[in-house]
């Protein structure tokens, strides 16, 4: 990474930072912070939790698998390319669905531009508050390039407008940072719904990945890292102090051990799911969003333009092409 350059190489640079240490725990974490801090806004939560029948409660981990599996396209492929925009297409029409149900949570553009600042930077805020670096000046150039191109694909699910043409786009990384703590310090309304939905995921993560009694440590992962205006609008107490710093030591131990002391990796995450899709079934999305940006040939055969494109017949994938 040492040699690229951000201005030109903006794309390998936030695919070497984010795809190759990152592992399925982090993933779930990043996802079940993120994702009540992308709610804090009361019409965009209950575009997301649809007074519990959305897949967020319903099917909590297909539903962070299907939001994280495309999160990690747009880092493999960068933001031009043919797999992200099919990505972002099926995300902008699955927003325009629910939009004719819920307006309100897809209208304003300044909804989007924030959702997508909180995603580029959540894990850099995180180290910042465990007193670790976070981002290079590097990175930080590479991730606002790359996140402000991304954001020309989305369009609002009420009228397909471009979102980043309304609200316009933060000038730099630092900016995107500050963008995230002002709307989060607006003075959001405590809302039902942001509460039980964000209990939900506090349950659903510590329920997924610890036994009875570490539970309540995998809460704490969680609600620590909750930032105060977070908690307050989805009215979450924060973990009591021994496993609010026992959380804290458990992600300072992580990122220090995957980020100076464990060896390189030659294989990204993505590369090490789909080594054993052949004994599993693999990502519905990435087989779906992959076949959506391949090109038929001849016989009407698909020509992908990835070479990690999935077979055509996997039935996730059929899935995963239905809103």
């Amino acid at each position: 990474m040492s040699e690229l350059n951000p201005e030109t190489d903006y794309a390998e640079i936030v695919r070497l930072s984010t795809l190759y240490r990152v592992n399925d725990l982090q993933l779930a974490w990043f996802y079940a912070v993120g994702t009540p801090a992308a709610g804090i806004a009361p019409a965009v939560i209950d575009s997301v939790w649809r007074e519990g029948k959305g897949t967020y409660n319903t099917e909590p981990n297909r539903r962070r698998d299907d939001s994280v599996d495309h999160l990690m396209m747009w880092f493999e492929h960068g933001p031009s390319d043919a797999v992200t925009i099919a990505s972002v297409d099926t995300v902008n029409k699955y927003h325009a669905h629910f939009a004719r149900t819920y307006p309100e949570g897809f209208a304003q553009s300044d909804d989007y531009i924030y959702i997508l600042c909180l995603n580029a930077t959540l894990f850099h805020t995180a180290a910042l508050q465990l007193r670790l670096p976070g981002f290079t000046a590097k990175q930080k150039r590479a991730a606002w390039i790359f996140w402000s191109q991304l954001a020309d694909h989305f369009t609002l699910g009420t009228t397909g407008e471009k979102a980043s043409d309304l609200s316009g786009f933060p000038t730099d990384f630092d900016a995107m940072v500050e963008l995230v703590e002002s709307y989060q310090e607006r003075p959001w309304p405590v809302h039902a719904a942001g509460h039980e939905s964000t209990i939900s995921a506090i349950e659903n993560f510590a329920c997924t990945w610890f036994p009875r009694p570490l539970r309540p440590f995998g809460r704490a992962l969680i609600t620590t890292f909750l930032s105060p205006h977070v908690r307050r609008a989805h009215d979450i107490k924060p973990a009591p102090w021994p496993l609010a710093v026992a959380a804290r030591a458990f992600m300072w131990s992580g990122i220090v051990f995957s980020t100076y002391i464990a060896r390189d990796p030659h294989e990204t995450l993505l590369d090490r799911r789909r080594a054993t899709s052949a004994e599993s079934q693999g990502s519905g999305v990435d087989a779906a969003v992959h076949r959506k940006a391949g090109r038929s040939g001849p016989n009407g055969a698909m020509t992908g333009l990835c070479p990690h494109r999935p077979a055509t017949g996997n039935p996730a994938a059929q899935q995963a092409t239905s809103l």
